[in-house]
């Protein structure tokens, strides 16, 4: 059973290695400009081999030989045939220019090429932590201490797009992100006598935003990257466009010490919130590029620009049952962050030629 199993893996074998060796003698021809020999001998043998034993890698090395070769005998159309299969194998290729190993030909239709995706959509989810700036009072009452805001956890998940433009590092990001702010809310107050109590509650705010940013991913030629290709850092910013979908107190407690303390149902506090507001949003991740897609962690921190609190009719049912119950008069703050995500990118390509310029006068041999 062995010798047998040993039989049927030795033509297999001797296939892999012998496509090994007429792909080197492919690179060997093409080094010593023996374009004849190369497409006579060896290019239908090689195209046989792509189909049957080589990997990836070495299908792009067998697409750029085939590229370079139709180009230097002026075949330009099996040129774009053969460079269009190279790019759907390694969409994000790029001509190395320090190294002058690419003749002009291939340089000159490289630029020829779509070769940025049209877009890219990910799919996130994450952790935000908020804090309040302000605290001004509304009115005043007779409290004895200013309130304090604590920060507190929430959520956010969502689906954005990027979409490039000049460049297939700078592009525009929507999208649509459902985002839970929860911050903590404590003030000690005086009964009008010696006793005091703490009124607190902690607010849920559940936001629909629209992502309006400006991204820059880092190429790893640049300095500021890890010169590692898997690895693209990236920096972004921008504005969101929010709607207040519900604000709640949750659990809203008054406790008198000694043991005497009160929790009342949840109240939905939405008409004394801004329902409309505009974060001002500024971030940085990290891309890891699995495959064909990317995986990645990002931070934004986000600073409403609008009073999240609103004036309201001191008579409404709400008001009256904050100030009579609870002692509560309504404060002006705007709501802040910091969000940490996770997530996935995938980017669509769909390489073609998209301008055929006539050859300039300089070039990019030295």
């Amino acid at each position: 059973m062995v010798m047998l199993m040993m039989g049927c893996l030795q033509p297999l074998l001797a296939q892999e290695a012998s496509c090994d060796l007429k792909l080197k003698l492919a690179k060997d021809y093409f080094d010593q400009g023996l374009l004849e020999e190369f497409e006579g001998d060896l290019t239908p043998s090689i195209e046989g081999c792509m189909l049957e034993t080589f990997d990836s890698y070495q299908k792009l090395q067998a697409y750029r030989l085939f590229t370079i070769e139709a180009l230097l005998t002026q075949n330009n159309a099996k040129a774009d045939r053969y460079f269009t299969e190279l790019l759907r194998i390694e969409p994000e290729f790029k001509i190395d220019l320090s190294q002058q190993t690419d003749p002009a030909e291939l340089i000159y239709l490289y630029h020829d090429f779509r070769t940025r995706p049209l877009l890219s959509f990910d799919f996130h989810v994450g952790i935000t932590n908020t804090q309040i700036s302000g605290g001004e009072r509304l009115s005043f009452d007779e409290t004895t201490y200013i309130p304090e805001y604590l920060s507190n956890n929430g959520f956010a998940l969502g689906a954005e797009v990027f979409l490039p433009f000049l460049t297939r590092n700078l592009g525009i990001v929507t999208g649509i992100d459902i985002t839970r702010r929860n911050f903590a809310f404590s003030d000690q107050l005086s009964g009008g006598t010696a006793q005091s109590y703490t009124f607190s509650f902690v607010e849920r705010e559940s936001w629909l935003e629209v992502p309006i940013f400006l991204r820059y991913d880092i190429d790893y030629e640049s300095k500021y990257n890890f010169k590692r290709k898997q690895l693209v850092p990236t920096i972004e910013g921008g504005v969101s466009l929010a709607t207040l979908l519900r604000a709640t107190f949750v659990d809203p407690t008054l406790d008198y010490g000694f043991s005497e303390i009160v929790t009342d149902p949840s109240l939905n506090v939405g008409e004394i919130r801004s329902l409309n507001q505009v974060f001002l949003y500024a971030g940085a991740g990290l891309k890891y590029k699995w495959n064909s897609r990317y995986f990645f962690v990002k931070a934004r921190y986000s600073q409403g620009l609008l009073d999240q609190s609103v004036a309201t009719d001191p008579n409404s049912a709400l008001a009256q049952e904050l100030y009579s119950k609870y002692n509560y008069q309504d404060v002006t703050f705007s709501v802040n962050g910091l969000g940490v995500s996770v997530g996935f990118e995938q980017p669509l390509y769909r390489p073609k030629r998209v301008k055929n310029l006539p050859r300039p006068f300089y070039s990019f041999e030295k």
